[in-house]
C-alpha cells in the first residue's frame, strides 16, 4: 500500500468515528423530541464537543495529506470531498445542538396531536435515512446511493413546505385552545433545522459524486435527471 493510500484510509476512519458521533446525536435528538428528556439533550450537547474537536483534527489531517503529497485524480477528488463533508457533518450536528435548545425551553414534550399533524415523527424518520444513505454511498463510494438521496430529500422537503403552508391555521388553533404560541414557534423552528440536516445529507451525496465520478451535481441538470 502506497503511504498516501495509508494517510487517506486512517483520514476515512476519522471521518467515519465524526459520522457514527453525528449519528448518536440524531438518535438522542429524535428521542427527545418526542420525550423531551432532559438527560438526551445533554447527551446531545456533549456528542456536540466532541464532533467539533474531530472537525478541527480531520481539517488539519486532509491539509497535511496536500501539503505532503500532492495529490492528483481520485485521491486529490477524495480529499476535496472529505474537507467539505467534514463541514457538512459538524453542521449537521450544530443543527442537532439547535434543536436540543429549543427543546430545552419547552415545557413540556410534543403532544401526540402535533406530532401527528406537523408529520414530526415521519420526518424525523426520513432525515434519519436520508443520513444514513448519505454517508454510506460517501464511504463505500456508491454513485447509486448517492442519486437516491435525492430523491429522499424531496420528501423531506414536501413535509417543511406542508407546514408552511398551513402557518396560519396551525397559529389559530394554537390560539384558540389557550396554549402558549411560543411553544408552536419552537417546534417549527424544529421542523426547519430538520430540514437543514436533510439539505447537508444532499450536499454530501453531490461531493461523494464529484468524488467518484468527476462530476458536479450542484446545480446541474444531471441532478434532476438522478431522480427521473
Amino acid at each position: 500500500m502506497r503511504l498516501i493510500e495509508r494517510e487517506i484510509e486512517e483520514l476515512k476512519n476519522e471521518l467515519r468515528s465524526m459520522a457514527r458521533l453525528v449519528s448518536e446525536q440524531m438518535n438522542y435528538c429524535s428521542q427527545a423530541i418526542i420525550t423531551n428528556n432532559p438527560e438526551l439533550i445533554k447527551k446531545i450537547k456533549k456528542k456536540e464537543r466532541k464532533i467539533n474537536k474531530y472537525d478541527i483534527e480531520i481539517d488539519k489531517k486532509c491539509e497535511r495529506i496536500v501539503a505532503l503529497f500532492q495529490p492528483v485524480a481520485v485521491d486529490l477528488r477524495f480529499l476535496f470531498a472529505s474537507i467539505k463533508i467534514n463541514l457538512y457533518l459538524e453542521q449537521i450536528g450544530d443543527n442537532f445542538n439547535s434543536i436540543s435548545t429549543y427543546l430545552s425551553q419547552l415545557n413540556a414534550p410534543i403532544s401526540e396531536e402535533w406530532l401527528e399533524k406537523l408529520y414530526l415523527k415521519e420526518m424525523i424518520s426520513r432525515v434519519k435515512e436520508i443520513y444514513e444513505i448519505a454517508t454510506n454511498a460517501f464511504f463505500n463510494a456508491d454513485a447509486e446511493q448517492a442519486k437516491l438521496v435525492f430523491l429522499k430529500d424531496d420528501s423531506v422537503d414536501r413535509i417543511h413546505r406542508y407546514t408552511q403552508r398551513k402557518f396560519a391555521t396551525f397559529v389559530k388553533e394554537f390560539e384558540e385552545t389557550g396554549r402558549d404560541i411560543t411553544e408552536f414557534m419552537f417546534i417549527l423552528a424544529v421542523i426547519k433545522h430538520l430540514e437543514k440536516v436533510a439539505d447537508h445529507c444532499t450536499n454530501i451525496a453531490e461531493d461523494t459524486l464529484y468524488y467518484i465520478e468527476g462530476v458536479y451535481y450542484k446545480h446541474s441538470p444531471l441532478k434532476r435527471k438522478a431522480v427521473e
